[in-house]
């Protein structure tokens, strides 16, 4: 008798292990969430960045905030994307542009990419590309955290501001305000994002994603503008008592990054229109 309850018990072990294993094992872990995000194949999304700043220059201050809204496709490969973005200061000034882009990977690795701005389309060549999604789903997400709620998954962490840069999607905003991405990846110093994914609970797939890099910018920009300064003023007697950052100082007040709306389509195709390609002006880099 000891025996068959021995075995019964084993029995209803083995059951309910394969019953789990035929679910999928149960609660997805961190890794396999993450590891499941679309790396390739067709993808569209929206979305928004907000950015505020606020600098002194010689006892005078002034604040200045971005607000950017986009639609962005993209194959796998090519990407399109239309976005409007508004910079607004604190002496009532406001300024809207909405721009499109194509970019185009080619046979070298290198992108070709179609930019538009008030009807007029230029043509650059770039190392990488200005837009697209593809490094937000592949980021070192070491030590994240899982929460569940009745209808998703949550999970969040702390990513190196270099990895974000390559999920902020259209990076000319930053040519406002002096940046660039190589500036940006260069730059040495703790400068940590807080990262969080939304994956629905039952389908496992990525909804959205948020990263908030107030803080990582505005170390960096403090940073670059001590470098800048030193730069600028070395071999001059300023005394010793005299403090740079009484010139200028700069606060990075936020920035964040939320993109929804994340649906895949490996049906989608992007491609350049014949009007955009024969009315584009070629422009090297070095030339602006």
């Amino acid at each position: 008798m000891k025996n068959l309850k021995k075995i019964f018990s084993l029995a209803c072990a083995l059951i309910l292990t394969l019953s789990l294993a035929a679910c999928g094992g149960g609660e997805p872990t961190v890794d396999e969430l993450l590891d499941g995000m679309p790396d390739s194949g067709g993808l569209t999304a929206k979305m928004q960045m907000h950015m505020g700043l606020y600098m002194t220059v010689m006892d005078q201050s002034m604040s200045m905030t971005m607000e950017s809204e986009s639609k962005l496709e993209q194959d796998g490969t090519n990407v399109h994307s239309e976005s409007t973005t508004t910079m607004t200061s604190s002496d009532g000034e406001s300024e809207t542009q909405a721009s499109d882009v194509y970019s185009m990977k080619n046979d070298d690795g290198t992108y070709t990419e179609y930019i538009g701005t008030d009807g007029s389309w230029s043509k650059y060549v770039y190392e990488d590309p200005t837009v697209g999604l593809t490094g937000a789903m592949d980021v070192p997400t070491d030590g994240f955290t899982m929460t569940k709620s009745d209808d998703e998954y949550v999970v969040s962490g702390t990513i190196n501001l270099a990895d974000a840069l390559q999920a902020m999607g259209d990076t000319s905003t930053f040519d406002a305000f002096g940046l660039s991405v190589e500036d940006m990846v260069n730059t040495d110093g703790n400068l940590d994002v807080q990262a969080e994914y939304h994956f629905d609970a039952k389908t496992k797939a990525v909804k959205s994603f948020s990263l908030d890099m107030g803080d990582a910018m505005n170390t960096l920009m403090n940073q670059m503008m001590s470098g800048a300064m030193a730069s600028a003023t070395e071999g001059e007697d300023l005394g010793e008592d005299f403090d740079l950052s009484s010139l200028i100082t700069i606060d990075v007040t936020a920035m964040t990054l939320a993109v929804t709306d994340i649906q895949t389509d490996d049906g989608l195709t992007v491609t350049v229109p014949d009007d955009v390609v024969a009315s584009a002006v070629e422009v090297t880099v070095e030339d602006e």
